[in-house]
This record gives C-alpha cells, structure tokens and sequence, in this order.
C-alpha cells in the first residue's frame, strides 16, 4: 500500500467514527504527534473533577511536568485518595486539594473568594456528571447542565474579573464528541417541560462548551487562549457507570485514560503556536458541526450568554 492509499485509508477510518474515537484511533493519529517535552515548572494549573477519570490522568501528566495543581474536587475523601496515589508515584508533586462542587454556585464562590492573589496559568474545565435520574442543585437546575456549564462559567468568569490569570493563559473545557448529534437548545434546561433524558441533557451541554469557547476566544482574543476537545471513547469510571451497555460493547477499544487526557495536556504545555477557540482531537482541529441541522444562530448565540450571565 502507498503513502498516499495509506492515507485514503485513514481518512476512512476516521469518518468511520468507531474507528477514530476508539483506541486504534487513538494510536494511529498518535503516530503523527511530534515529539516533545513537556515543562511546566513555575505554572499553576486548576483542574475541576480531578480526582478520578479524565481529570485525574490530566493531573498526574501536569505534575509530572512540574506544574503546582489545585485539585477542585466535589468529594474531600476521593480527592485525597487521589492526592495519595499521585504522591505514591511521584513524591515530589505540587497538589492542592480543595472540595468545591462545581455545580453549586455557593461553592464556587467560596473558592473564588478565597485567595484573590493567586495567578493562575492553566485552567482545565473537565468536571460533570450524567446521572440515571433528574437531579437538581440548590437553585433547582438541572445538574448536567449546572456543572458541565453554568459552574465552569461561573468559575473561569470570576477568575478572568478577578485578574487571576496569567497573560497567555490556556482554559481547556473537556467536551464530548456526543455534541456531534445535538444543537443547542436552551428552552428547557431544568426539563420542566419534558421527561428528562441524560443522553440529550449531556449531549446539549456539551454542545454549549464548544460555542461557550468560541464566544470566549471572541471576547478576550489571543490575550487569554481558550480550547476545547474531545478525549475520545475512554475507559473511565464514569463512563461505565452512566452508560453500562456502551462500556460493555467497547470495552476492548476503549481508549486508556492517559490517551483520553493527551490532548488537554498538549493544549495546556505544547510551544507549538495554534490558534484559540478551536474544537480538539488528537492534537488536530476537528469540525464544530458534522450535519447543517446542528448549527445555531447569531441570535441563539447571544441567548446561551443571556442565561448563564442571569446564573442558569
């Protein structure tokens, strides 16, 4: 087989979605990865759910290249569970752990308000659920949305008012290639309206990261670089308790954690120049939108801004 047919071929692959966001995708799109080292000393990093999944493997590549990072985590005893298993293989890790659940706005003020002198260089957006049954936070919204959304709004918003990050600072928010099948649709967040459904509730908060860091890039430029990805199909706790059966059927192809969190830890440590506001995969900008029907207007744009500036 040629270069050229070995490309055709990959390019296939990849279109065939199950052969992309699986292991093998993983491993084929890694071969195109440029070799390069890591360093992050002298940067702090906050990573939101990091005590378990994505968010913990994100944590252990950033210590391991020397970043100092705050450990947000919902649950005190897993995050020091967590904070034990890291040190256990890397004593010399810079870890703070602090217990803030980003779906509650409370929390999420107590943690801003709570050392306003911190500089911050790295902010990865990865916490959020998807539970079996509706559930909702102290204000009565729904929880996918509060924590997917709303919360890391509310959390990235007061860090940037606050001045509390760096010039050049990279915000991750770890998506899902799950939005490919939702357009954004605000007129029911809390499902008031309609039986509630976690596989459309998930899929549309995603949908809302994306443009959420489009409409960030358009607001602060180069002065502040935000990135979203997707990690791929990936062997986490969270995936097997939400959707057992998919866990089931793919369980061989999953991709391992490490291989799920690569893309964050380029995007928050890489010297390569890329450009802010952009949909990851692999290291690789990918499409926003695969179909016409998912795309959203200007007008729906500024409606997304209206309901997390009024807190939903």
């Amino acid at each position: 087989m040629t270069i050229r047919d070995m490309k055709i071929f990959d390019r296939l692959l990849d279109k065939s979605i199950y052969f992309s966001f699986d292991r093998s995708g993983y491993k084929r799109h890694a071969k195109e990865f440029k070799n390069e080292t890591f360093v992050g000393e002298g940067k702090v990093a906050i990573v939101t759910g990091a005590n378990a999944g994505i968010g913990l493997g994100v944590t252990k590549a950033l210590c391991q290249s020397g970043v100092k990072v705050h450990m947000l985590c919902r649950s005190l005893e897993r995050g020091k569970k967590a904070v034990e298993e890291i040190c256990t293989n890397q004593e010399d890790a810079q870890l703070s752990l602090l217990q803030v659940d980003v779906s509650e706005p409370k929390s999420i003020d107590a943690f801003l308000g709570s050392d306003r002198h911190q500089q911050f260089d790295i902010i990865v957006n990865n916490a959020g659920g998807m539970p079996e049954i509706l559930t909702k936070n102290s204000l009565d919204h729904e929880i996918v949305w509060a924590s997917h959304v709303s919360g890391h709004y509310r959390l990235t918003q007061g860090l940037i008012e606050q001045d509390q990050l760096r010039l050049g600072a990279r915000v991750i928010t770890v998506s899902s290639g799950g939005m490919y099948s939702q357009k954004l649709d605000l007129s029911d967040l809390n499902f008031q309206k309609s039986d509630y459904n976690k596989y459309t509730a998930y899929a549309n908060a995603k949908r809302a990261q994306v443009i959420l860091n489009e409409l960030w890039h358009e607001r602060y430029g180069e002065a502040i670089r935000f990135s979203c990805m997707h990690p791929g199909w990936v062997r986490t706790d969270g995936v097997r308790f939400a959707m057992p059966w998919f866990y089931w059927w793919m369980e061989k192809r999953l991709r391992e954690v490490g291989e799920g969190a690569d893309t964050v830890v380029w995007l928050a440590l890489t010297r390569e120049k890329y450009r802010g506001g952009q949909f990851w995969f692999d290291r690789k900008e990918a499409p926003v939108h695969l179909a016409e029907k998912t795309k959203e207007s200007h007008k729906h744009r500024e409606e997304l801004l209206e309901v997390l500036n009024r807190g939903n």
